[in-house]
């Protein structure tokens, strides 16, 4: 992998996360994007990941801030609010990460 496909990818993923993350902390719920999910929609823009890389750009700060926990299944964001599972913003499928993080990217271009 090139030194600018990890940058691309940490920037991509630290874009999708920081929507969540502003989504979740606005309902004042937690946040956990299921890996499966994340991949499909990243698949989709041309961009291969996966635990294994998810896990190298843990070392990011862009990453690592926005971060609460990374289980090889799911990535929990660090909100404001500590998640439980009672209080997690419902992020289940493909097409729920799509939508959204399709409105993250726009609102960053």
């Amino acid at each position: 992998m090139l030194i600018q496909e990890v940058e691309n990818y940490a920037q991509q993923l630290a874009t999708i996360l920081q929507y969540f993350k502003q989504e979740a902390d606005a309902r004042k719920v937690g946040a956990s994007i299921p890996i499966d999910a994340l991949s499909d929609f990243m698949d989709d823009q041309g961009i291969d990941i996966n635990p294994d890389i998810i896990k190298s750009l843990m070392n990011d700060p862009m990453i690592k801030n926005l971060v609460k926990s990374f289980d090889g299944n799911k990535i929990t964001i660090d909100t404001v609010v500590e998640p439980t599972d009672d209080n997690m913003m419902d992020i289940n499928g493909n097409d729920e990460v799509s939508k959204m993080a399709k409105r993250a990217l726009k609102k960053r271009s």
